[in-house]
């Protein structure tokens, strides 16, 4: 499941679609007290972990939301291939036989709608004790991204660092975390 869950990662920030432009929105991580703007849709409380952070388009606290070309186009449907993404952890189902949280992604796929949406929550693996996002300008890697704010343009790269939840018999030990570098084309 977790290197299922990169490779969907990685194919959604290598196909970021830049802040500009009808069916795009913004690129947002780590924003204390802000909210996007953006599809206007409302999300599912997921038991977010990352509180003080930004609030989506889609209605949840914390993580990282942007816009990618990554939807499958078919004839059933009248999406684009264009969805707002979501990435955060989340409580898990069942708590009692979880480690840790679980890594959710949440998707919208009506960018168009006049009414609220909610966003289609796809949980990518468990067990995880921390998610994190780095994003690198050119200089240097920062902890926070927002093109609604004083960033213009997509980061060059982005770094995601998750680190697997331990059990507290073996809490001495100390996994390291899985690393995954996406180079973003702008």
């Amino acid at each position: 499941p977790l290197n299922q869950a990169l490779a969907i990662l990685r194919k959604d920030l290598q196909n970021t679609v830049p802040p500009r432009g009808t069916l795009s929105g913004q690129f947002r991580y780590g924003v204390s007290g802000s909210s996007v703007t953006g599809t206007g849709t409302s999300g599912v409380n997921l038991g977010v972990s990352n509180p003080g952070t930004t609030t989506s388009a889609l209605g949840q606290s914390g993580g990282l939301d942007f816009f990618a070309s990554t939807a499958v186009i078919s004839d059933d449907g009248p999406w684009p291939d264009i969805q707002e993404i979501n990435y955060q952890l989340a409580e898990p189902i069942d708590r009692d036989k979880a480690l840790g949280k679980d890594l959710v992604r949440s998707v919208n796929r009506n960018l168009l709608a006049y009414s609220t949406q909610t966003p289609d929550p796809q949980r990518l693996v468990g067990n995880i004790e921390k998610l994190e996002f780095y994003f690198y300008d050119g200089a240097q890697w920062r902890d926070v991204w927002d093109t609604s704010g004083g960033d213009s343009s997509l980061p060059q790269a982005v770094r995601v660092r998750i680190y697997p939840a331990v059990e507290q018999r073996l809490a001495t030990q100390r996994l390291e975390p899985v690393e995954l570098i996406v180079q973003i084309q702008t």
